[in-house]
């Protein structure tokens, strides 16, 4: 299990509260995802200055997010773009490396072996255009929230996506309440990353408006 503690003083807690402010834990999105329709040579997509809202919680002391590394694929007809929610319509069993999946009517399906691969693959079959990306489950102060998006891109009839696991986080107030949505990045210097099972405890600074490792 991977964990990131919150760690808040009581002043602050009730500063942001009052302002209706909340703890958005984000992920980095860029080019860690890849397009091309079946019959062409891949190509890296350009890099976008955005990020995902992964979890929230109400400002407490003391509290965590935490999860394990298990993904899943989804798809959503609301397409990946600035200040758009992402919510999926359908969304596969847990995924894994060695795997391509094929997305067909409403459904996902393993569609050949692939050669390992840090990229997870899948054929959008299904007709039309959407949205599709990786998805994760998260715990937020012993709340669950079942695999919520983690990254997106969209991609078109009879075209295959890779995504990547970007691993690099943000911990940030914010009036961004909403897991899925997609919001413009901070600077890079918020973002951290932590390696599989391991832990890190963030307080926030006042002074700054920012959490610092301790």
């Amino acid at each position: 299990m991977t964990s990131i503690t919150i760690k808040i003083d009581s002043d602050s807690v009730i500063e942001i509260t009052n302002t209706q402010q909340v703890i958005t834990l984000i992920q980095l999105v860029n080019s860690g995802a890849q397009s091309a329709s079946a019959s062409e040579t891949k190509h890296s997509l350009p890099s976008s200055n955005t990020c995902i809202v992964w979890g929230v919680s109400q400002p407490y002391q003391n509290f965590a997010f935490t999860w394990t590394e298990s993904y899943y694929w989804y798809r959503s007809t609301l397409l990946f773009e600035l200040w758009n929610t992402i919510a999926w319509s359908s969304v596969s069993d847990e995924i894994e490396l060695s795997k391509i999946l094929k997305y067909s009517f409403n459904s996902f399906s393993t569609y050949r072996p692939e050669m390992d691969s840090p990229l997870f693959q899948l054929y959008n079959f299904g007709g039309s255009s959407a949205c599709f990306g990786l998805a994760q489950d998260l715990t937020v102060n012993n709340t669950p929230f079942k695999q919520a998006p983690i990254s997106g891109i969209n991609v078109l009839n009879n075209e295959l996506v890779q995504c990547s696991v970007m691993s690099k986080f943000a911990v940030i107030v914010s009036s961004y309440n909403d897991p899925g949505k997609v919001i413009t990045s901070p600077p890079s210097s918020s973002y951290f990353t932590i390696d599989i099972g391991n832990s890190v405890t963030l307080q926030y600074d006042s002074t700054m408006n920012e959490f610092v490792a301790v």
